[in-house]
């Protein structure tokens, strides 16, 4: 009888083993999967950087521009814009 409960035991233990090592590998594949993805997303925003750049650079050197057109900065051009619009 001692016998078989210590091979009862020993069978547990195998499944529950077997059952932390499936579990294990599921993690490490969803966990690989989502590194996947991060590098992917990373090397999206690496791609988009220099167009933001782009962005801000024209925002700039088109409030250059409309500064040097009328003499007054942009900002005073907005409220007086607001004002008139009122």
């Amino acid at each position: 009888k001692r016998w078989q409960e210590a091979m009862d035991d020993i069978q547990a233990r195998k499944e529950r083993m077997s059952k932390a090592l499936a579990d294990w590998e599921a993690y490490t594949q969803a966990l690989a999967r989502a590194r996947t993805t991060l590098e992917a997303r990373e090397h999206d925003l690496a791609a988009m950087q220099p167009l933001l750049l782009d962005v801000t650079a024209a925002e700039s050197a088109l409030e250059s521009l409309l500064s040097q057109v009328t003499g007054e900065p942009l900002g005073k051009q907005v409220d007086e814009a607001g004002r008139k619009a009122e």
